[in-house]
């Protein structure tokens, strides 16, 4: 599938956060964010979320806000996350937002781990799909932030 195209402006993406409360992307302009589409029934993206993490905290004073948009099945998705959150990956879970439909179809996020970086005016940088190296990601995250 085709995802958003580089200098294409990063649709608006509207979700529940995790531990209550709203996101909306707009409100992160001026920040680069990485974007990662991901569930916890997905084996790599599961292996991806700790290297994301620790890059979200190593970046996050430089501008970098991690947002990891959840794709579990929505009748089960908050116990999922929580259970993956204490167990595996302790600190993500003020990165998880549960997404409206409507923001997914505009990311055309067809399979999972679909990792998009938008830089701080709001435009799409990179978009990637499936398991990312830390190398890979890195490189992603200091070219966002050099623009």
């Amino acid at each position: 599938g085709h995802l958003l195209p580089e200098g294409s402006a990063a649709p608006e993406l509207k979700g529940e956060r995790y531990g209550g409360g709203a996101l909306a992307l707009s409100d992160l302009r001026g920040k680069v964010v990485m974007l990662d589409f991901w569930a916890t029934t997905c084996g790599p993206c599961v292996s991806e979320m700790p290297h994301l993490l620790s890059l979200a905290r190593e970046y996050e004073e430089k501008g970098l806000t991690f947002v990891a948009a959840d794709q579990d099945e929505p009748d089960t998705a908050k116990v999922d996350v929580g259970l993956f959150v204490t167990d595996r990956v302790p600190g993500l879970g003020k990165h998880v937002v549960f997404p409206e439909d409507a923001s997914v179809a505009a990311y055309k996020v067809q399979l999972l781990p679909t990792l998009y970086f938008i830089d701080k005016q709001g435009k799409v940088i990179q978009s990637v799909v499936g398991l990312q190296s830390e190398s890979a990601l890195r490189h992603g995250i200091e070219a966002a932030l050099a623009r």
